[in-house]
C-alpha cells in the first residue's frame, strides 16, 4: 500500500511543478479540466487519485504526455 502511495504523491507533484512551470494557477487549471480547486489540489498533495477522464484533461490543458507527467521527462522538453 505504501508503494502505490508514493506513485500517486509523485503524480500529484508532476501536475504541480508543471502547472507553476506552466505559469498557472491552480484555480485556472481546475476550471480548465472542469473539477473546482478543492478537488485539484487534493490530486496534487496526493490525497485523491484523478479519474482517467480528469487526467487525461490535465495532460491535454498541460500539454504533456503520459509518459512525460509520469516520468518526469517533461522538464527535459521545450514546450515553449
Amino acid at each position: 500500500m505504501e508503494h502505490y502511495e508514493k506513485k500517486i504523491s509523485f503524480l500529484g507533484e508532476n501536475i504541480q511543478t508543471i502547472r507553476k512551470h506552466r505559469g498557472m494557477k491552480q484555480q485556472e487549471l481546475a476550471d480548465k479540466i472542469g473539477i473546482n480547486m478543492q478537488s485539484l489540489s487534493k490530486i496534487e498533495r496526493g490525497v485523491n487519485y484523478p479519474t482517467f477522464d480528469t487526467l487525461e484533461k490535465i495532460m491535454d490543458v498541460l500539454g504533456v504526455t503520459p509518459n512525460e507527467l509520469l516520468s518526469g521527462e517533461w522538464k527535459y522538453i521545450d514546450h515553449t
